[in-house]
């Protein structure tokens, strides 16, 4: 279930922290905070931090699993208790890697270890870890791709070591990738859109899909459509487990007003509320399998503003930098 508040930026930025299942200590919002959280966004001092919970203030470094790897970028965490899974990304040779971390009891992080499949060698973002940590999905972008985007999913069996990409050939983004509780079945929020003479790309229509990662097709479009909004353009989705029903943010391109829905595949969508425009929108779900994704936007690298594109340096925080 979600829950929207219309706040300010700053509240935004203490609110980033993913809301664990054991969580400890309730907010004046209505939102608990667990006992540890594993930050990325660092200032550059560390290479990754753990905070405490109930305070968001450092209480340990994470150490660099090696020289050479990059800035950590990204953080979901596993399933498993106190593990976490980050990116290292190195814009200087366009290479990402993924990193397993573990703490103690106490909270102290162990050296991160490597996650078997290999470098990747392109900018990583939106991940999602499957239901029995055997498998991470994960959106890529070449670094050379800074003028029309094309969507493209990666899924890595981190057991088998194999990877399966899906992706689309027209100017596109994808994010928002959520796993069925199947751990066999994978949604994402795509967008489609068309060359733009000032930016490069607007998006023009988005869809929420669910795709079957052991069928053989190889195109983001295979997917069964979820949901589609009649008017307006899809900005974000969330997916419940079983990937059938959810809730969305659509904006009205004449107004800039936000449609907040829920749907559910064979029904018709339910407006919830219209949110005005130029407001600020911050998305709370409840439950720990929100713990494991990296969403909130149709396009995970987070380059869309008002339906636009803007290309943007990929080494930076890749969408969540945050997670506990």
């Amino acid at each position: 279930m979600a829950r929207v508040w219309l706040v300010s930026g700053a509240v935004v930025a203490a609110m980033a922290a993913t809301v664990s299942s054991d969580a400890a200590a309730p907010t004046p919002s209505g939102l608990s905070l667990p006992k540890y959280v594993v930050s990325v966004a660092t200032g550059g001092q560390d290479w990754a931090q753990v905070l405490k919970g109930k305070t968001i203030r450092a209480f340990d470094a994470v150490p660099a699993p090696s020289p050479g790897v990059g800035r950590a970028t990204a953080v979901v965490a596993a399933v498993a208790d106190r593990t976490f899974v980050l990116v290292a990304f190195d814009p200087k040779s366009c290479v990402s890697r993924l990193y397993r971390l573990r703490l103690t009891e106490q909270g102290r992080p162990e050296v991160p270890q490597p996650i078997p499949g290999g470098p990747i060698h392109a900018a990583v973002a939106g991940l999602a870890v499957g239901p029995d940590d055997s498998k991470i999905a994960f959106t890529t972008a070449s670094c050379a791709d800074t003028v029309v985007p094309r969507a493209s999913v990666t899924v890595l069996n981190v057991v088998t070591r194999e990877r399966r990409t899906w992706s689309l050939g027209a100017p596109s983004v994808v994010g928002d990738l959520t796993w069925g509780s199947d751990g066999r079945t994978l949604g994402y929020a795509l967008g489609e859109g068309v060359p733009d003479r000032a930016e490069g790309f607007a998006l023009t229509s988005g869809a929420v899909r669910s795709l079957d990662t052991t069928a053989g097709e190889t195109s983001l479009l295979a997917g069964r459509m979820v949901f589609r909004p009649t008017d307006g353009v899809l900005e974000s989705a969330i997916l419940d487990g079983g990937l059938r029903t959810g809730t969305a943010f659509v904006r009205d391109t004449r107004s800039g007003a936000r449609k907040w829905f829920s749907f559910g595949h064979g029904r018709s969508p339910r407006l919830i509320e219209v949110i005005p425009a130029h407001t600020l929108v911050a998305v709370a779900t409840r439950g720990a399998g929100r713990r494991h994704e990296c969403g909130g936007d149709i396009d995970a690298f987070g380059r869309l503003i008002e339906g636009h594109f803007t290309p943007r340096v990929l080494d930076m925080h890749l969408g969540c930098s945050m997670a506990s």
